[in-house]
């Protein structure tokens, strides 16, 4: 009797791991999440893949990441920035996300730029840029 719970404890074990595995796999290849370390780096994706790029900013101060030059088709932005404060404190700094998705097969450099939008004809305080291959 206790033979029989036993083994079939196991088997509910193995088959819980097996889908833990697969669903792992599943979620880790929908999306890959990069940071100011991945700067200069190289990326391949597949159609349909998403990437997240989440880099530290301060949007109180008037300076914010902007993705130069999105026009080529290879990537295509979803939906807003997004950010998220270091703490509840006003003005607080925190870390600004982009998603991307990858909506077609090709290649091209995404840059970003740490700038204050209405200034015109100055340097931005940072930049983050990374080839990107879509297969």
């Amino acid at each position: 009797m206790f033979e029989n719970r036993k083994s079939l404890s196991i088997g509910a074990i193995i088959v819980l791991s097996a889908f833990l595995v697969l669903a792992a796999g599943c979620s880790s290849s929908k999306e890959i999440k990069l940071g100011a370390d991945d700067d200069g780096k190289s990326v391949e994706l597949k159609v349909g893949q998403e990437l997240l790029v989440s880099l530290e900013s301060n949007p109180t101060t008037g300076y914010a990441w902007e993705a130069v030059d999105l026009e080529g088709g290879v990537l295509r932005q979803v939906g807003d920035w997004d950010f998220e404060p270091q703490s509840e404190a006003m003005g607080s700094g925190g870390v600004q996300t982009i998603r991307l998705k990858a909506s077609e097969t090709g290649s091209m450099e995404l840059k970003l730029v740490h700038h204050r939008s209405w200034e015109k004809d100055v340097e931005p305080l940072g930049t983050f840029s990374i080839q990107v291959t879509v297969k």
